[in-house]
């Protein structure tokens, strides 16, 4: 039986032809996925399965409840620290550990209307 996965780009060559775009603009690739299949989607980069998530209730799942079923993909996360740099969504392991706690106060819910504010304006 075929496993069922959520919605996303299909090309039928094990996702060779994302690399490209992927590699070349990821933030803006993985904005395009986003608008057109919703908040939880699911890709393939070459042999990786990708899912893309989008919605705050399961982001905090995979954060915290099931941390240890999901691992980051070094090629994926090369890609990301261009953009992060090595920031807190790359990092794993004792590095992740030790920064954690430094960022974790921006995270209160008493900051999120605020950051919501400056994310409409911009």
């Amino acid at each position: 039986m075929a496993e069922p996965f959520p919605p996303g780009p299909r090309d039928g060559l094990f996702g060779i032809t994302f690399l490209r775009p992927f590699c070349d603009t990821p933030l803006d690739f993985m904005i395009d996925v986003a608008q057109r299949y919703g908040d939880f989607a699911f890709f393939r980069l070459g042999w990786h399965r990708v899912y893309l998530v989008h919605r705050p209730e399961l982001i905090r799942e995979v954060l915290t409840t099931r941390v240890k079923s999901f691992h980051k993909l070094r090629r994926l996360m090369k890609q990301l620290g261009k953009i992060e740099g090595n920031g807190l969504v790359v990092a794993e392991g004792e590095a992740w550990r030790k920064h954690r706690p430094v960022v974790q106060p921006a995270f209160h819910a008493s900051h999120f209307q605020r950051y919501a504010r400056v994310m409409v304006e911009h």
